[in-house]
């Protein structure tokens, strides 16, 4: 989808992963979600993921955003170039009604967003993106580890 002006939610039950992006305002950007599924095999336990409240609007180009803790990315919203605003849309997680936490597991490596392609571990989510500057500037996403509720 081109990236100015954009709206997008991630589907049903699902959460972000990751995020590329090629070009200015103007570029492709490309999302990445999947169903979260914790534990293996018999043990395995689908998520279910509950929409929260969208952010307030942040300047893109000095813009700074983690979810709350408990809270994973669900959506994201952009208006304008760099100099525009975003919003993220926010989820909570849960199996059988039970809230899923989630252990902070760092920053991606800082990546020139008009080539950017951040992709989470496997198993883990996004809950964090930074990005300072035009589409020459750094951008970073922020990710989390899934912890099965006792």
């Amino acid at each position: 989808m081109r990236e100015k002006d954009s709206l997008w939610k991630c589907p049903t039950d699902r959460v972000l992963v990751g995020r590329e992006h090629r070009g200015d305002e103007n570029g492709t950007t490309r999302y990445r979600y999947a169903r979260l599924v914790l534990g293996e095999g018999e043990d395995a336990l689908t998520a279910a993921v509950s929409q929260g409240e969208w952010s307030s609007p942040i300047r893109e180009s000095k813009s700074r955003f983690v979810a709350n803790r408990g809270e994973v990315l669900i959506g994201r919203e952009h208006q304008g170039d760099e100099s525009g605003v975003t919003r993220y849309l926010v989820g909570t997680v849960s199996v059988d009604d039970r809230p899923v936490a989630f252990t902070d597991t760092g920053w991606s490596e800082s990546v020139p967003e008009s080539a950017s392609q951040l992709v989470a571990r496997d198993g883990e989510v996004m809950v964090g993106r930074s990005h300072s500057g035009d589409e020459n500037g750094s951008t970073q996403h922020q990710n989390a580890a899934p912890t099965l509720p006792d």
